[in-house]
């Protein structure tokens, strides 16, 4: 948040319009943009001068992070999830025997239980069935709901 100048979002009507950053009240996880249908299309953001290969090994390190932890072979739209007080999300999906789970070609991620990928030809509405019977397991195993930390913009919307 504190290197950016501007987004461009787009409304549902297709309209474009940028807004500085001093306009959208970020926090923790979170902005004026949450819970709204604005989609954000472009992020102006300011850049820190550094060394560059302090830069170029600080990209290795959270790269190979990621690929250590993250199913970055297929694609997904990251964290379904977010994480309850008690436990972290991936944790409790992984607990209640849903990894690898699937409803057409979209899969709760073999690598990160808390990833939703796409095998090829998933559809909007195969990732939100998949989201429902994850919830509905997790629910049932542990008594938690977990609750979206992706924003669903459509005309059927996952609770």
């Amino acid at each position: 948040a504190d290197l950016v100048q501007e987004v461009l979002v787009m409304n549902r009507a297709g309209e474009l319009e940028r807004l500085p950053a001093a306009s959208l009240q970020f926090g923790y996880r979170t902005s004026s943009l949450l819970g709204g249908s604005l989609v954000v299309v472009e992020v102006t953001c300011r850049g820190v001068k550094k060394d560059p290969a302090s830069i170029a090994r600080e990209m290795k390190r959270y790269l190979e992070r990621r690929r250590a932890t993250q199913p970055l072979s297929y694609p997904s739209a990251g964290s379904v999830f977010k994480n309850p007080p008690q436990h972290a999300a991936g944790w409790l999906i992984e607990r209640a025997g849903c990894k690898g789970l699937r409803e057409g070609d979209a899969q709760v991620s073999l690598v990160h239980a808390n990833f939703i990928v796409n095998l090829g030809r998933a559809t909007a509405r195969d990732v939100e069935s998949l989201i429902r019977q994850v919830q509905q397991r997790v629910y049932l195993q542990f008594g938690i709901l977990l609750n979206l930390e992706v924003q669903i913009l459509g005309e059927e919307e996952a609770g």
